[in-house]
C-alpha cells in the first residue's frame, strides 16, 4: 500500500459567524492511499462504500460505511483502502475564526 491514489471529488468551504467550515468528498483506490498530513481543524468523516483505517499517531481507527471516525486537529494522518472496491468518505471540519 505505498501508492498515493486518492480523488477529491467536490470541496466547499466558508466562514459564516466566526466560524470556519466545509467539506469534501473523497475517493481512495483499492491498495491506495492519501498523502499524509495534518491541519488546524478537526474533522468527522463517514464512510458512504469501501473500508479501510485511517493511520494517527495514537493508532488506527477502521473506517466502514456508516461509521463515523472524528480526526483530531493538528493530529497527523493518513487513509488507506484496504477493500476490493474504492473507499468513498465524506469529510466535514470547522473551526472558529478569530475576529
Amino acid at each position: 500500500m505505498s501508492s498515493e491514489t486518492s480523488t477529491t471529488h467536490v470541496e466547499m468551504e466558508a466562514t459564516a459567524i466566526g466560524i470556519n467550515f466545509g467539506s469534501m468528498l473523497l475517493t481512495v483506490d483499492p491498495g491506495g492511499r492519501t498523502e499524509g498530513h495534518s491541519h488546524d481543524s478537526a474533522e468527522v468523516w463517514v464512510t458512504d462504500s469501501g473500508a479501510g483505517y485511517v493511520e494517527l499517531p495514537d493508532g488506527r481507527l477502521e473506517m466502514r460505511p456508516g461509521t463515523p471516525v472524528e480526526i483530531p486537529a493538528r493530529a497527523f494522518h493518513t487513509v488507506y483502502c484496504t477493500s476490493d472496491e474504492p473507499m468513498v468518505f465524506l469529510a466535514l471540519w470547522w473551526k472558529r475564526v478569530k475576529p
